[in-house]
């Protein structure tokens, strides 16, 4: 027992020095993609929109998106700085083997973070923190406004992927349709601006295709009221989920989950709007 506990304390020593250095390289990067996408959509593809779908039109999906880009950074913000919800500092049982801290049964122990988290669903390289009890909502609609931007851009951007990628025609392409007015059309020839709205809309369908991937595994999750890590566990041990046979316990779980039980919040106030509220669990008041 003691050998085990030496040998964990050792490998989390490792992970420890291995993240103190790349761990906000991840979460970098992540932002600087954002960024660049949304430089694309503003720099690239609106100027395009603008001269083809009219300027009121394309005012219109600039204020859309708008709204998602706030919604993406402030949800993204509050995940990766949010607390995910560690246990009390107490010696009651049961204890963590690792930290020696009280442990609820839904905790469970990071190495990287070097404490328990309580709901646990996994240590996410992209925020460089936890996802748990605290900041699972905030990371879950990170993904949601994230999937939801990327489409919006495609979709925005129609006519510019359409007339200038797949139809060539004369009449529309981007530097006769923005002639003298895109630093990209300067030279006689230059393919520089199709190299951008396919790198732009490559990185478009990559981003809208990896976080749809796991926006569907956290519906899965939510809905069957469980975590990633409880789920790995439970399933290894034969638990089979019985959580879909009652839609009724799937509503109650999201509503939950998205923290609607709480007096005065409504899907548009916990959801559509911007909101720090915390996710409500009956239990964890009692247990933690």
């Amino acid at each position: 027992m003691a050998n085990d506990k030496i040998s964990r304390l050792k490998q989390e020593a490792l992970l420890r020095r291995i993240n103190k250095f790349l761990a906000p390289v991840p979460f970098f990067f992540i932002n600087l993609l954002i960024l660049v996408i949304i430089c694309f959509e503003f720099l690239l593809v609106l100027p395009y929109e603008i001269e083809v779908r009219g300027f009121y039109t394309s005012m219109a999906l600039v204020a859309g998106g708008i709204y998602i880009i706030v919604n993406i950074y402030y949800h993204l913000a509050k995940a990766a700085y949010t607390n995910p919800g560690c246990p009390r500092k107490s010696d009651e049982a049961p204890l963590c083997n690792v930290c020696d801290n009280y442990k609820p049964h839904t905790a469970h122990h990071c190495s990287i973070c070097r404490h328990c988290v309580i709901r646990m669903d996994h240590h996410c390289l992209l925020i460089n923190n936890c996802v748990g009890l605290h900041n699972h909502r905030h990371f879950f609609q990170f993904l949601a406004f994230l999937f939801l931007g990327c489409f919006y851009a495609l979709l925005s951007g129609f006519y510019t992927i359409y007339y200038n990628i797949f139809m060539n025609l004369p009449q529309y392409d981007y530097c006769n349709v923005l002639a003298g007015k895109s630093e990209l059309c300067k030279a006689a020839y230059d393919p520089l601006h199709l190299v951008f709205i396919g790198l732009a809309n490559v990185l478009l369908y990559f981003g809208m295709m990896m976080t749809g991937l796991m926006l569907v595994w956290q519906m899965y999750l939510i809905s069957a009221g469980t975590t990633a890590v409880r789920y790995k566990k439970e399933k290894k041990h034969g638990f089979n989920w019985h959580a879909f046979d009652d839609l009724h316990i799937v509503k109650k779980n999201w509503t939950e989950f998205l923290g609607m039980e709480k007096p005065g919040q409504s899907f548009w106030r916990s959801v559509l709007i911007p909101s720090g509220h915390k996710t409500y669990y009956v239990d964890y008041e009692m247990k933690v």
